[in-house]
């Protein structure tokens, strides 16, 4: 996810993150994250780096961000698991296909020719192995 970060907007980076968090805690209830505990209790145990691309972090003060992770994580609190789920993932699909995978690979060619010069001819009797290098 990290490495989609950079492509998907603010807005967005919010609701895939809160749908991440309301996953990552099950029982939290609408008004959770509204409790300055609970929500230190986020930062400081899992980071909220795990949740959210570390620009945003970056770019937003403290306060206005923690207010927009609690305004967009009460549209998700009364989501059941596999509803999170399923937002995550049509959410995603707005921007990455998920239905495909991308490996980085490397191709190397590595071309070896050998020359060999006879100076000596010999005989068939003494010419043991014909071989490459």
């Amino acid at each position: 996810m990290q490495y989609h970060a950079s492509k998907v907007s603010d807005g967005m980076a919010l609701q895939l993150g809160c749908l991440e968090i309301r996953r990552f805690y099950k029982d939290m209830n609408a008004k959770g994250l509204e409790k300055k505990s609970n929500f230190e209790l986020l930062e400081k145990d899992v980071g909220l780096n795990l949740f959210f691309p570390q620009e945003l972090i970056d770019r937003m003060k403290s306060r206005p961000l923690r207010k927009l992770i609690t305004q967009t994580f009460q549209q998700y609190a009364t989501l059941k698991e596999e509803e999170c789920m399923v937002r995550f993932f049509k959410t995603l699909t707005e921007f990455i296909n998920v239905d495909e995978e991308v490996y980085p690979c490397e191709l190397v060619v590595r071309v070896a020719v050998g020359f060999t010069n006879n100076t000596i001819r010999k005989g068939r009797t003494q010419v043991f192995a014909v071989g490459t290098q």
